[in-house]
């Protein structure tokens, strides 16, 4: 199944889907994956470094992804930083899969998410185009 990320990223968040082609030029049109998982992108959004979650809620999606290896993405990270967060990220999907929007997640610069706060920017409100209020989640990594 072939999957442009600014097609899942809805018309009207105009400045997200353009500060992700922008910064990373992400490709995932050969990413196979499980509506039961999200995929999550470093990316920098108005001077600051987040981690967007993209919650997978197409039906049609049956095959799973079993690392994030298999999204094909070009970005800055070094391949080290990215298996880093590996393990970390099995917990924050376990964690915000009860959400059906777009999540961002605000991340502390050096990548390192042991024992940090992760703050949620909020939910993006697609039918006004703006992100709801922000809130501080605590995704308890150890």
């Amino acid at each position: 199944m072939k999957t442009n990320i600014k097609k899942q990223i809805s018309s009207n968040d105009k400045l997200l889907s353009q500060s992700i082609k922008d910064t990373f030029k992400i490709q995932i049109a050969n990413a196979e994956y499980n509506k039961k998982f999200s995929i999550f992108f470093f990316i920098n959004f108005q001077k600051k470094t987040i981690l967007l979650c993209l919650p997978l809620i197409n039906q049609q999606i049956k095959k799973r992804v079993n690392q994030l290896h298999k999204v094909y993405i070009q970005t800055q990270l070094k391949m080290n930083e990215l298996k880093g967060i590996n393990n970390q990220m099995t917990t924050a999907r376990r964690e915000v899969k009860k959400y059906d929007r777009w999540i961002i997640l605000r991340c502390c610069q050096n990548f390192k998410l042991k024992k940090e706060k992760i703050w949620v920017d909020g939910l993006i409100d697609k039918d006004k185009n703006q992100i709801k209020n922000p809130e501080i989640m605590d995704l308890n990594f150890s």
